[in-house]
């Protein structure tokens, strides 16, 4: 596991959606753990809690790994 510092912004309809927060993550399926696989997961937490926002466009994603 390893820790990230996340920060994604989904856009959808004229509204948004952002984390800015810090994420540990599991690496899926003995998977290399990458700032794609990161931005996917939190995208997919943001998805999750708004769903409203499914069908959105990414439009900053930056994640920068912590240890």
């Amino acid at each position: 596991m390893s820790t990230w510092f996340a920060n994604v912004r989904i856009e959808h309809r004229g509204q948004y959606a952002e984390y800015k927060d810090r994420i540990d993550v599991a690496s899926p399926y003995g998977k290399k753990v990458t700032e794609a696989v990161v931005v996917e997961g939190v995208m997919d937490l943001i998805v999750t809690q708004r769903p409203d926002m499914k069908g959105g466009r990414i439009v900053s994603a930056k994640a920068t790994k912590l240890n």
